[in-house]
């Protein structure tokens, strides 16, 4: 189980690192264009690099930056692969399967919280229409064949866009009281 689990997710990161490597262009520093990318996202650990679909309009590219700068900030690509080698040892365990999908939420989610707090609340619907339009052009370009987008699971999409759509600012104290 390890093994399959190894050499599929390495052959997936070799075929979509090729990719990249052959279409991507510069922005700015640590942020790439890539020509043919589904969905935008961050790769690498000691440095991690952010990857945007060439064709983001404005508005769209800044909710995106400041998403994947949040999960950069916040160690998740670190967070993810630890995550990844649990899931390797114990890939007979389904909580630690689980597990995995949990963090994944979690991140999705306090990236999501990290995005409006720095835009504001009234930018909720812009960025939930961001990643409604993230998702359904991916889907059209893979043709719906399965491929990874922002929110490969539908459910979790949904209670993405509620989160957004009923973030509150926390005020100072719960702030202080939460971390």
């Amino acid at each position: 189980g390890m093994a399959v689990l190894l050499l599929w997710n390495g052959a997936a990161c070799l075929h979509l690192t090729r990719h990249i490597c052959k279409n991507r262009y510069p922005q700015e520093p640590g942020v790439w264009s890539v020509a043919g990318l589904e969905t935008p996202f961050v790769m690498g650990v000691i440095r991690p690099q952010i990857y945007l679909p060439q064709d983001l309009d404005r508005k769209e590219q800044s909710f995106i930056l400041n998403h994947e700068r949040a999960h950069i900030q916040r160690k998740d690509p670190q967070l993810k692969l630890l995550g990844f080698f649990a899931l390797c040892i114990h890939w007979f365990n389904p909580l630690v399967h689980l597990m995995s999908r949990e963090i994944e939420k979690a991140c999705e989610f306090s990236c999501d919280e990290a995005v409006l707090a720095k835009t504001g609340s009234g930018n909720a619907k812009g960025y939930g229409e961001t990643l409604l339009d993230a998702m359904a052009s991916a889907g059209k370009r893979a043709g719906n064949s399965g491929a990874v987008t922002l929110s490969e699971n539908r459910e979790l999409l949904k209670a993405r866009l509620k989160a957004i759509m009923n973030y509150r600012k926390k005020s100072k104290i719960t702030a202080v009281l939460t971390g």
